[in-house]
C-alpha cells in the first residue's frame, strides 16, 4: 500500500533519497522537535515511519505537528519553541 501511494503521488521513476533506521537504547533521552526538512513552498519529501516493534506511549511515539508544513514562519516556530508547540499546532501524538 506505501509503494502504491507513493507511485501515485510521485510516479514511477521518483528517486529513493535516503532509507535510514533509528535505534534507541532503553532509557535515551528523546530527540528534540525538529522538521525532517527545510521548509519549501513545494514538497520535496514524503517521509514513511515503519515500526519494527509494537511502540507504545512509553516508548516515546512519533508526534505530529499539524499545519507545521504550511509555512517557513510555522517551521521556525515549531523549532523554536520545543515542546511548548504541542498546544500551539495542536500536536496528536500518535502511537504507530
Amino acid at each position: 500500500p506505501l509503494a502504491d501511494a507513493l507511485e501515485a503521488l510521485l510516479g514511477r521513476e521518483a528517486p529513493l533519497w535516503e532509507c535510514a533506521a533509528l535505534v534507541s537504547e532503553a532509557g535515551a533521552p528523546a530527540q528534540t522537535v525538529h522538521g525532517d526538512t527545510f521548509w519549501d513552498s513545494e514538497p520535496c519529501l514524503y517521509t514513511a515511519f515503519v515500526a519494527l516493534q509494537d511502540i507504545n506511549v512509553d516508548l516515546g511515539p512519533t508526534l505530529f505537528f499539524p499545519g507545521s508544513h504550511l509555512s517557513a514562519d510555522a517551521q521556525d516556530d515549531l523549532e523554536d519553541d520545543g515542546p511548548s508547540a504541542l498546544d500551539a499546532f495542536g500536536a496528536e501524538v500518535r502511537v504507530m
